[in-house]
């Protein structure tokens, strides 16, 4: 109004708040202008009108708070907006949109847009051209979603974003505009490609991998197989792939060979780990793998898939066969061996006896140490076979893995030395024993073998002293056999465990020098270890482990 009186302007406009009769205040809008003037150039009469615009300053107050929640929404989130007008001048940037830039806000025209804010392709080196850029696409032709493109930022570090779009209209579909929305996904573009470099790297060991391997469902469809199963049947993944796995070709040798891997992948399915040997089927032969199925859980305990694996084991297979021929044929040798050599050795034994006791009387001391000689030469031979027998023997029969009460077994052991025990007034000490899972009569020959020993192997004139200990370790139980004898030197710690060592002559101790080799073979054939500890003059611990295993 001042400037009005002062002849400023012609025209004033003010809002003010005035109180209501009604005692409320309101928003007013005036609006005047000076008629007339005095002579000296003072305002003498003026014009004005009073308009009530509370109602308008209340939207205008709504408004600018609607407009505060906006502009702090938008940048509170992480996702980048970008709004131009009709002409596409732009408009506006949120926090998150100029953080991808690296650069504040210019209201730039389309044509700079690329340039400026450096927008390039999935490539990352391909400048994006006009009408590929999101918000032009947007403005022109409306919605658009999931598209990918890259912004560099002002350091240099590329950036991957997807955006979705869309055109602006007031509420008589006139076009005011476009906004789209920028999500970085960079960290998801790496992702995707780490596992996509994980899973060719994957997909290459699984198919250059020897054996046969592949996943099934829990119902037992195939869902893949590597390419040395595919490649063994001469067939594809379109052959197999969604098949039952009993139905796919390797299986069909046999209605038994099919139905037994339904079975077995019933078994998997609850949780079984399950490992058999089997013929399959290939494209031009069979062939026995080691098969076995692992069950694959969540975390929650839920069989999820079933892998299959199978290893070629013919060539094993073809050795043990042969194997075994080889033990019948040892088996049947040994025995004509034991017959043809023993009888020979019977009658010399036989004769000799009897000839000195027909013709004794006529024979001088002589010829009577010749005949003495003889007998004992056999009887020694005898011996050397029944031991060459019994480690000839030792692994080669299927005998069954069982149950020992180590215990109770020595207490059928010990009276078979009896004799020598109350002739050299000798003791045997045998404390708590483990049982054991292992064959039963290799493992009573061991024990026979060490105390036979521990027996033999003495002073003369002493008492033997045997003590019998064992105990049970992670995998495997352990054993000791302790006596008084005579000891061991340490240079032969190794040698005794030879066939036919000997560390004495016949004449101080009998012995074919097998019987420590047989006790080497039965460990070793029970995936144990023997071994000694000794000193001369001071009794010898043999120790000797036998590996755990399952009855199976």
């Amino acid at each position: 109004m001042k400037e009005c009186f002062e002849k400023k302007t012609e025209f004033y406009t003010c809002e003010c708040r005035v109180k209501h009769k009604e005692g409320h205040w309101i928003w007013v809008l005036d609006r005047g202008k000076i008629l007339s003037w005095t002579e000296d150039g003072k305002p003498l009469m003026m014009f004005g009108t009073h308009i009530e615009i509370t109602s308008l300053k209340q939207n205008e107050e709504e408004l600018v708070k609607s407009k505060a929640f906006l502009d702090t929404v938008l940048n509170a989130v992480d996702v980048g907006i970008v709004v131009c007008d009709e002409d596409g001048k732009l408009t506006a940037f949120n926090r998150a949109a100029t953080d991808m830039q690296g650069i504040p806000f210019k209201a730039v025209g389309t044509q700079d847009w690329s340039k400026h804010y450096s927008l390039l392709k999935t490539d990352g080196i391909t400048p994006l051209p006009l009408e590929e850029i999101p918000l032009h696409r947007a403005l022109k032709n409306g919605h658009l979603e999931n598209v990918e493109f890259i912004i560099q930022h002002l350091s240099g570090k590329q950036i991957n974003l997807s955006c979705t779009g869309d055109q602006i209209k007031d509420q008589n579909g006139n076009l005011l505009g476009a906004v789209v929305a920028m999500t970085d996904i960079t960290e998801i573009k790496k992702s995707t490609k780490e596992n996509e470099e994980f899973g060719l790297k994957f997909k290459g060991i699984f198919d250059s991998t020897f054996q046969f391997i592949g996943f099934l469902s829990p119902d037992g469809t195939l869902l893949e197989a590597n390419q040395t199963a595919m490649n063994f049947a001469g067939l594809e993944a379109s052959d197999l792939i969604g098949k039952k796995f009993w139905d796919c070709y390797w299986w069909t040798i046999s209605k038994e060979t099919q139905e037994t891997l339904k079975l077995n992948i019933e078994r998997a399915a609850k949780g079984e780990f399950v490992q058999y040997e089997v013929e399959v089927l290939g494209k031009n032969s069979t062939t026995t793998i080691l098969f076995n199925l692992k069950p694959l859980f969540n975390s929650t305990g839920e069989v999820i898939a079933i892998i299959p694996e199978g290893r070629p084991i013919q060539e094993i297979v073809d050795a043990r066969n042969a194997l075994l021929h080889k033990n019948e044929e040892l088996e049947r040798f040994a025995s004509v061996a034991s017959h043809d050599l023993k009888e020979p050795l019977r009658m010399i034994s036989s004769f000799m006896t009897l000839f000195q006791k027909n013709y004794g009387d006529l024979l001088d001391e002589k010829a009577k140490k010749y005949i003495h000689f003889s007998v004992d030469a056999a009887s020694r031979m005898t011996i050397l076979i029944n031991d060459l027998l019994n480690y000839a023997k030792v692994g080669s029969e299927e005998a069954p893995i069982e149950l020992i009460k180590t215990n109770e077994m020595l207490e059928k052991i010990v009276p078979l030395f009896h004799a020598s025990l109350e002739e050299q007034n000798g003791k045997i000490i045998i404390e708590e024993l483990p049982d054991i899972l292992a064959k039963t009569t290799p493992i009573k020959m061991l024990f026979q073998n060490l105390i036979g020993n521990a027996l033999k192997y003495q002073k003369p004139d002493s008492s033997p002293l045997i003590k019998i200990s064992g105990k049970e370790n992670s995998e495997s139980w352990e054993f000791c056999v302790q006596d008084n004898g005579i000891g061991i030197a340490p240079q032969y710690f190794e040698e005794i465990f030879q066939m036919f060592k000997r560390l004495h002559t016949k004449e101080e101790y009998a012995g074919t020098g097998m019987g420590l080799a047989t006790c080497n073979k039965i460990v070793k054939q029970h995936g144990g270890e023997i071994w000694v500890e000794s000193e001369e003059g001071k009794g010898s611990h043999f120790y000797f482990t036998i590996k755990k295993q399952n009855m199976n």
